[in-house]
């Protein structure tokens, strides 16, 4: 009887999830109760709390991902596939053992995300130009920017549909891939089996792209592969976590990537919020206006005199 009620329980988290379009589920295991959390559209939002058969179903939770439900001391990882509705979703998860209990987080890649047209994402007026007059560029680095669940893969994956729809050679590295896109060839990251971002974008540039999807800018290797890749003449599309446009600069200068070299790849940013009802609000943001925004004024905070070895006096600002 417990088996059969713990199915259940996991049947009610996963398909609620993917019929709400949640883009995580938490699953806090403390003192044998288990608290779940969906993320949808940016906001955490609860779904169950005091679960009795918790245990269980972090067993099987972890049962499904392939893991080792015996072992509950150590962060491990997995994947799999659940169907809800007719409606497919790739499943991450990730579990860590904490105080009392574990955390177990999924996330959820929604298939049919890349059905999703250029013109069906609601850019308007200024926006929609800007992003049509990006995608005709053979090169450039355009930026996706936004809070985690707020849609910067519908966003991502429309474009690439509409850049293959021009007939572009289009190449992604993603870990994991999301969706599986006809006619992009998709690159899923694999460090345990050798193939990690470095590897795949070094075989990628040998494969004559003429569009490199990033899936996410995290370091400076992919910061600096990114811009790299767009100042040879390929069109970048990449996701960078960033709470505005303004900050999306920034964080690649943070990362080790000079302003000079931004200055010359940047397009522009996509940036996407989440709204009321399930709608998001996507807007274009020109490079121009961000590295401008970005300079600091270049005022003398303070004065330094020091001496030289003949004598002078010699006042330096910093």
């Amino acid at each position: 009887m417990d088996r059969f009620v713990t199915a259940q329980v996991v049947d009610a988290i996963l398909t609620s999830a993917i019929r709400t379009g949640a883009s995580d589920v938490h699953l806090h295991l403390v003192n044998r109760q288990l608290h779940v959390s969906f993320r949808v559209r940016g906001s955490m939002v609860p779904f169950m709390t005091g679960i009795a058969h918790g245990e269980e179903t972090v067993r099987r939770m972890k049962a499904l991902g392939r893991m080792d439900v015996t072992v509950r001391h150590l962060p491990q990882e997995g994947s799999f596939e659940w169907m809800a509705d007719g409606r497919a979703a790739h499943i991450r998860a990730s579990c860590v053992p904490i105080f009392g209990g574990e955390s177990l987080v999924l996330r959820l890649f929604h298939s049919g995300v890349a059905s999703h047209l250029l013109e069906d994402l609601g850019l308007v007026g200024p926006s929609m130009s800007r992003m049509r007059e990006w995608l005709q560029q053979e090169s450039g680095l355009i930026a996706l920017a936004g809070r985690t669940g707020a849609g910067k893969s519908t966003a991502a994956y429309a474009m690439l549909d509409h850049l293959l729809r021009q007939g572009r050679t289009v190449f992604t590295i993603e870990d994991p891939v999301e969706v599986r896109l006809a006619g992009c060839r998709q690159i899923e990251i694999q460090e345990k089996h050798g193939l990690t971002f470095d590897v795949a974008l070094r075989a990628m540039v040998r494969q004559d792209p003429d569009v490199i999807f990033i899936g996410e800018v995290r370091d400076h290797a992919s910061a600096s592969a990114a811009c790299r890749a767009a100042m040879t003449g390929r069109l970048v599309i990449a996701t960078v976590h960033a709470r505005k446009p303004m900050g999306v600069p920034t964080r690649f200068v943070d990362l080790g990537v000079p302003m000079s070299m931004l200055e010359e790849v940047l397009s522009g940013v996509l940036f996407v919020e989440p709204g009321n009802e399930g709608q998001r609000t996507y807007r274009a943001v020109g490079a121009d206006r961000l590295i401008h925004s970005e300079r600091p004024s270049q005022s003398v905070s303070a004065r330094v005199t020091r001496k030289t070895k003949a004598g002078s006096r010699i006042a330096s600002a910093h």
